[in-house]
C-alpha cells in the first residue's frame, strides 16, 4: 500500500531517502527500517506519482537449505514483491512459498497472532527456468493508513 506523502514539493532530478515506522494495533512503534532511495524524473508533470518509484532488489540476510526447502529471511524489509527464479523439469511441479513477518530462527510462524502477517502462496512452474515475482496480498489488518506513518527526507 502506498502513502500518500504530503510534504513540501519533490524537486526534479533529486535523490530522496526514506524510512519507514509502524504502530501495531496496541500503539506499539517499531524501530524504523533501514534508509532507503530514490531518484525522481528529470520532469515533474505534477501528477501524482505511480508505486513504486524506484524497485530496489534486496537480498536474504539469511539462506537455510535443506533437500526440499529453503528459508529465507530479509531481515527488516518495509513493502515488497518476492522475485524468484525456479526450474521445474517438466512444468508439473508447484511451489509453497510461505511468507512471514515473523519466524522461529528456521522457519516462518504461520499462526503469528495480533497484526503480524502470514500468507501462503501456491506457485505452480512452468517447464524450464522462469522467474515468477509473487505480488504480497494485501492485509486489512494492518494495511490501513493510520497503522503506518512514514517519514521521507531530503539530504
Amino acid at each position: 500500500m502506498a502513502v500518500p506523502y504530503g510534504g513540501v514539493p519533490l524537486e526534479p532530478s533529486k535523490i530522496y531517502y526514506w524510512k519507514v515506522q509502524v504502530w501495531d494495533n496496541h500503539g506499539k512503534e517499531s524501530p524504523f527500517s533501514d534508509i532507503k532511495s530514490f531518484v525522481t524524473a528529470a520532469d515533474l508533470d505534477g501528477k501524482p506519482a505511480t508505486y513504486p518509484l524506484q524497485i530496489t532488489d534486496e537480498y536474504p540476510a539469511t539462506l537455510l537449505r535443506t533437500k526440499d526447502k529453503a528459508f529465507l529471511d530479509f531481515g527488516k524489509a518495509a513493502f515488497g514483491k518476492l522475485r524468484l527464479t525456479l526450474n521445474s523439469k517438466n512444468g508439473t511441479d508447484t511451489v509453497i512459498i510461505h511468507l512471514g513477518e515473523h519466524s522461529n530462527g528456521s522457519a516462518v510462524d504461520r499462526k503469528p497472532g495480533a497484526t503480524i502477517r502470514y500468507a501462503a502462496y501456491k506457485l505452480p512452474l512452468m517447464a524450464g527456468q522462469h522467474t515468477y515475482t509473487i505480488k504480497l496480498r494485501p492485509d486489512q489488518r494492518n494495511t490501513l493508513p493510520k497503522e503506518m506513518k512514514a517519514a521521507l527526507t531530503r539530504y
